[in-house]
């Protein structure tokens, strides 16, 4: 069987590409195939970012807030976003609002199992699916390998999240206001910090982050999650509804959107998280309206840039203060927050600051540990 795309993986950066292709009036009648382990039946992940434009997603957006508190030991405020709102999609309201979409379009197909392989052919792509080898003019893959995020002489973290949907007794949250980044907790030589997104006075997801190189065990996400209700929050009793965990590559090893002359890595896998945020969905929007604008107009899919050099050493460079707990990320953040405009902060981590911006942030930083960073990220060799 061969077909025009097949969809290696069908998550977040798989789904929302197949949603726009669907509904492009070039794209929507091409074959499409698409491959994954199960049906995604679960809200299994939150999606949060931050955008002053329209999305295509915007009918889904389950809660989003124009103000945010920022706490550290060294400085809080509570930031005004304006001209954006930070937004957050649940991932069971994604796969059900594609899957409607998908289920009205006769030339996509869907199928369960194992992709054994991806690979180039002569004239397109082979797919090797539970054993069965399957064709398609171009393939888009977004199946994690950890083998492309840790590379020698690279730096290696992980973002991993365990977090609780909890109904209170008492209306204890401001559902006007998320908490971005609480960074009052022990740090333990890692970036250790909370999420609040409150949906409600009596509901929110409470979230514990760390960036580390090693995920802890099981319970002890449990014991930070009840030590923050017991130290940072209002006393009340509380209920869990749902729970996540998650764990989400933060790499400076080249990922390249090319995975062969036919194969095109889209996701986490073709490198839009950002490596020192390990922020995802707003960077998989901004890669899949590349590849629509480059399929209609038949323009050559290699030459499009995700990412700006200067950025991605940006990003190795806040990896290894952390990973060699050179300085706080709590520190890092803080400063920038603190000694910058909230559009100037989001713009640099959204890569579309200029120059001399950059040079601004970056002065409000303690030099000699980023001087350590550089020069050894330089001589890396471990």
């Amino acid at each position: 069987m061969h077909y025009d795309y097949i969809f290696a993986g069908s998550g977040g950066a798989g789904l929302s590409l197949v949603y726009l292709m669907s509904k492009h009036p070039v794209l929507k009648h091409k074959k499409i195939l698409l491959l994954d382990k199960a049906v995604k039946n679960e809200n299994d992940r939150t999606w949060c970012f931050w955008t002053k434009n329209p999305t295509a997603f915007d009918e889904i957006i389950h809660q989003q807030w124009d103000k945010v508190w920022f706490r550290s030991p060294a400085f809080t405020e509570c930031l005004t976003l304006s001209p954006y709102q930070y937004k957050m999609i649940r991932g069971l309201d994604l796969y059900e609002f594609v899957q409607k979409e998908i289920q009205q379009n006769p030339h996509i197909t869907q199928r369960y199992g194992t992709v054994q392989e991806v690979r180039d052919g002569e004239n397109g792509a082979h797919v090797c699916f539970e054993g069965e080898i399957i064709t398609a003019n171009l393939v888009f893959n977004s199946i994690p390998d950890e083998q492309l995020f840790s590379k020698k002489g690279h730096h290696y973290l992980k973002q991993h999240f365990k977090g609780w949907f909890v109904r209170t007794e008492k209306p204890i949250f401001d559902p006007k206001v998320a908490t971005f980044m609480d960074f009052r907790i022990e740090q333990k030589g890692e970036a250790r910090f909370f999420y609040l997104l409150p949906t409600s006075p009596y509901e929110s997801l409470v979230e514990f982050t760390i960036f580390s190189k090693n995920l802890l065990e099981k319970d002890a996400y449990i014991d930070e999650i009840k030590h923050y209700f017991k130290n940072y929050l209002p006393d009340t009793a509380y209920q869990i509804i749902e729970e996540e965990f998650g764990v989400i590559p933060m790499s400076d090893a080249p990922l390249s959107s090319r995975g062969g002359r036919f194969v095109l890595n889209i996701g986490t896998r073709g490198g839009q998280t950002k490596a020192s945020s390990g922020f995802t969905f707003l960077n998989m929007l901004k890669q899949n309206e590349k590849i629509i604008e480059a399929l209609v107009q038949e323009k050559d899919l290699s030459k499009i840039e995700f990412q700006k050099a200067r950025f991605k050493q940006y990003d190795a460079m806040l990896l290894n203060l952390i990973q060699y707990d050179r300085l706080a990320a709590r520190e890092v953040f803080g400063r920038m927050f603190k000694h910058h405009p909230v559009e100037r902060v989001l713009r640099f981590l959204d890569e579309e600051t200029h120059f001399a911006e950059e040079l601004q942030i970056m002065a409000s930083m303690p030099p000699l540990p980023f001087i350590h960073s550089l020069l050894h990220k330089t001589f890396l060799k471990d």
